[in-house]
């Protein structure tokens, strides 16, 4: 079993944020933050959520960050098959 564990506020916190705000960057935000705190634990919930902040990116065509998070999306894909 794993030692590594998610903050569940930070989590409660971000979802609830998740769910109240239509600012595409603050959602895009909150979705590389849940990535995050899941990326270790649970990878494929981290992959979902970062997969998520890469729809909205492209629909508003944040060409920076697309290419960041695309990076990251590969990494945490390695992880998962190693």
């Amino acid at each position: 079993m794993s030692s590594v564990k998610i903050n569940s506020q930070t989590v409660t916190t971000l979802l609830h944020t998740l769910k109240t705000t239509s600012n595409d960057s603050i959602r895009i935000e909150t979705l590389i933050q849940l990535s995050n705190q899941y990326r270790v634990i649970n990878q494929d919930t981290a992959i979902m959520y970062a997969k998520k902040a890469l729809e909205i990116e492209k629909k508003i065509q944040m060409t920076y960050l697309i290419t960041k998070y695309k990076v990251v999306l590969v990494i945490l894909f390695l992880l998962k098959r190693s």
